[in-house]
């Protein structure tokens, strides 16, 4: 047994359009339940949603798994819980939009807690027919040391608005629009989130910020996943480059260099000020910078985009 599901509904009538949440995890039991839990008290009304789950960690049984459907059923909530072997996020997301049933599809990554009313703020954002996706804020999650204070800040509303993309941890598309442009480019292991924010918008439609659709982010613990995270982060938006002719390899070599050139500057000077705090922050920002620019050059010089190229679009202003 593999595929367990809960009893399907039908039920679409009313003023509440029907909605998919989709959790695709990796190996990370203990943040997923959090963010499974979450998604089982949200106002949204309980027939009126649905819950994905494509889950690919090493250590599903059978128990497992009806544990999580009987869970669902308890809270009177539809699950679909799927076990895909492990293939990439990409492929992953695909497989929950396949069986999604709803109107709207939310994407919660699964080191992620969704606020009760996430779904039905997002929801919300959709109040226009040419709004093709829409992304909530995203808050760090009580953070435990200097990495996860100092990481990357996931700025949404700064994402959408400078580069017509959607952070995948908190965001949702129309089933329609998905459909339309063929889901997620399965050749991105990495920022393939940011790459269907751009198809959306070369499609013609707007992607849109709601503020008070919240969660909140489990950042990276430690140095080395951060780093990591980063280098992969660099490596993809190479690819990206690589895809679109509107995205320019030396304007991304320029940014990243001058960011890491300043964070490398304040550490001197917080240094001379004997700001530890200040200099630790900056610190971390060096690295990160670094290591995305790192990513990024291995990315330009050896990365190969095996799918199809997309030259001369532009891509209408956010809103």
């Amino acid at each position: 047994m593999r595929n367990l599901k809960t009893e399907k509904s039908d039920d679409h009538i009313g003023n509440f359009s029907y909605v998919s949440a989709v959790i695709c995890t990796y190996n990370r039991r203990k943040t997923f339940e959090k963010c499974f839990d979450s998604l089982l008290n949200q106002t949204y009304p309980e027939d009126k949603y649905e819950i994905i789950v494509v889950d690919s960690s090493n250590d599903i049984t059978d128990t497992l798994m009806k544990r999580y459907v009987d869970k669902a059923k308890n809270q009177g909530i539809k699950l679909e819980y799927t076990y895909q072997k492990p293939s990439g996020i990409a492929i992953a997301r695909n497989c929950g939009i396949e069986k999604s049933n709803g109107k709207f599809i939310c994407f919660i990554d699964d080191d992620c807690i969704a606020s009760n009313d996430w779904i039905e703020k997002l929801v919300c954002g959709f109040d226009s027919e040419n709004i093709g996706g829409v992304g909530g804020k995203i808050n760090i999650y009580k953070p435990q040391n200097l990495i996860e204070k100092f990481g990357i800040k996931n700025d949404q509303e700064s994402t959408i608005k400078k580069n017509s993309q959607l952070i995948g941890a908190n965001c949702a598309y129309t089933k329609k629009v998905l459909q339309s442009i063929k889901g997620f480019d399965e050749n991105m292991k990495y920022l393939e989130d940011f790459d269907i924010g751009i198809r959306v918008k070369l499609g013609g439609w707007i992607l849109k910020y709601a503020p008070d659709a919240i969660v909140y982010h489990k950042h990276r613990a430690s140095l080395k996943e951060l780093l990591k995270q980063q280098y992969s982060h660099g490596f993809y938006l190479a690819m990206i480059c690589k895809k679109y002719y509107l995205f320019s390899t030396r304007s991304n070599l320029i940014i990243y260099s001058r960011r890491l050139i300043i964070s490398f500057i304040f550490i001197i000077c917080y240094t001379l000020l004997l700001k530890k705090e200040y200099i630790l922050k900056n610190l971390v920002n060096f690295l990160i910078f670094f290591s995305i620019l790192s990513g990024f050059i291995k990315g330009i010089i050896f990365g190969k985009y095996e799918g199809p190229k997309i030259y001369r679009k532009k891509i209408n202003s956010s809103i």
